[in-house]
């Protein structure tokens, strides 16, 4: 085998499509992160219209806490992505919008 091919390593994939960043670019923060993928789920109805969203069980499956979850939920919700719900319950992704 050449040097070349022993020396050629791969970098580990990151889940989800989180190593969305260019080579010459800091590392996205977390929130950022769930920001993105969240944003991708509910452009893509992977999340349903009107489906309540369970933090944490959102943040199980992008592998990180509720608190980045939290914040990129917020952000989404100020982007109308996102609609807040009752106080105390759950936030729901945005139904589609009536024009006017």
């Amino acid at each position: 085998m050449s040097d070349a091919v022993k020396s050629s390593s791969r970098e580990p994939v990151a889940p989800l499509g989180l190593s969305a960043e260019l080579p010459d670019e800091p590392p996205l923060s977390l929130s950022e992160r769930a920001y993105r993928v969240i944003r991708d789920r509910l452009v893509m109805l992977d999340i349903r219209p009107g489906a309540p969203i369970n933090e944490e069980q959102l943040g199980s499956s992008l592998g990180m806490g509720r608190t980045p979850v939290r914040e990129a939920l917020k952000r989404l919700e100020h982007e109308r992505l996102v609609a807040a719900g009752p106080p105390g319950g759950r936030p729901r992704s945005s139904g589609p919008r009536s024009p006017g």
